[in-house]
């Protein structure tokens, strides 16, 4: 019996502690503070927590919205989203990133972030290739834009990749018929 109690004991002290780190963000997620927010949403996302960081950084874009401020918390709100897997989304906000800064040092970084967002949707030859197609489109639009860029050889990869299973595609349509 005196050996069963220890165990008991850490999942209570465990349980309580897991609350009462839930009690901090939700005080943080209802205040007002700003600064608090923008600290908090930095270091969640920081930490990879971005499960966390994404709601905090939603009411931040409310509340910088036109606002010098924004840029920076737009970016990680679009890493964050990628950061998750939601792929769709951080391709629609890379892309809004790049259209809303095109002189930010970071235009050309989060429209190359477009390209790959929708080439990691990009499903296996024997499914609908739309998201390969979006994928491709975004890259060549990269390249046009940016024909000299540090992330040229990667685009070119991807775009390679993608060829690649279309041709397979081609290549298994012909088989079985």
């Amino acid at each position: 019996m005196l050996f069963r109690t220890p165990p008991i004991l850490m999942v209570f002290i465990i349980v309580l502690l897991t609350a009462a780190s839930c009690d901090n963000y939700n005080k943080v997620l209802k205040s007002n503070d700003v600064d608090l927010k923008i600290e908090k949403a930095k270091y969640y996302y920081n930490k990879g927590d971005y499960y966390r960081a994404i709601p905090l950084m939603d009411e931040l874009i409310i509340i910088f919205r036109g606002r010098e401020e924004l840029e920076e918390i737009y970016l990680m709100y679009c890493y964050a989203h990628y950061g998750q897997g939601n792929y769709l989304v951080s391709a629609y906000n890379f892309k809004n990133y790049s259209t809303f800064y095109p002189k930010s040092p970071k235009a050309e970084e989060a429209l190359f972030m477009t390209a790959k967002s929708y080439f990691m949707l990009t499903p296996p030859p024997e499914l609908d290739q739309t998201n390969a197609l979006k994928a491709l489109d975004a890259l060549q639009y990269f390249l046009s834009v940016y024909p000299n860029s540090s992330f040229k050889a990667e685009a070119n990869t991807m775009a390679d990749q993608i060829m690649l299973k279309m041709d397979l595609l081609v290549v298994m349509c012909v088989f079985m018929n």
